[in-house]
């Protein structure tokens, strides 16, 4: 019989966001008159869940992540004009889900340093576009 399998779950704040630049092209001559660029920033409340598998000192963890967006701006440049939004609750995008892969260093038995990758399986854009927040990270955390 096999035993228990370990789990490790944690919290904390995050960011997401993306950034996008375009061309952006006159309406009566149809000639490339400058770039119109974007960009939205969300903070957010992370939870993950992970099985850590022992690599020597350190562990290396997959399992789960999911995010919940506490708030954001949007910032948009057009033209030389820059504006930024404060994004309402109902203009965040939905929660978040998504698979991770870490490794973690014990710095003591309360403390560690974990770095990793988390790929996003929610699509955040629509029909015509998808978008998936995926990046790297780097935390430090404290088991209680």
């Amino acid at each position: 019989m096999v035993g228990p399998v370990p789990l490790s779950v944690g919290a904390g704040l995050g960011k997401r966001g993306f950034t996008q630049e375009m061309p952006n092209y006159d309406f009566l001559s149809g000639e490339e008159d400058g770039t119109v660029k974007a960009e939205n920033q969300y903070t957010t409340l992370d939870i993950w869940a992970t099985v850590p598998y022992p690599v020597g000192p350190a562990f290396i963890q997959a399992g789960f992540i999911m995010g919940m967006s506490l708030s954001g701006t949007s910032t948009s440049d057009f033209l030389g004009t820059e504006i930024e939004i404060d994004l309402e609750s109902d203009m965040l995008p939905d929660p978040d889900l998504g698979l991770m892969v870490a490794l973690a260093y014990p710095i003591n038995d309360n403390i560690g340093i974990n770095f990793g990758y988390a790929h996003g399986l929610t699509n955040h854009g629509d029909d015509s576009m998808s978008m998936n927040f995926n990046g790297i990270f780097g935390l430090v955390g404290y088991n209680f």
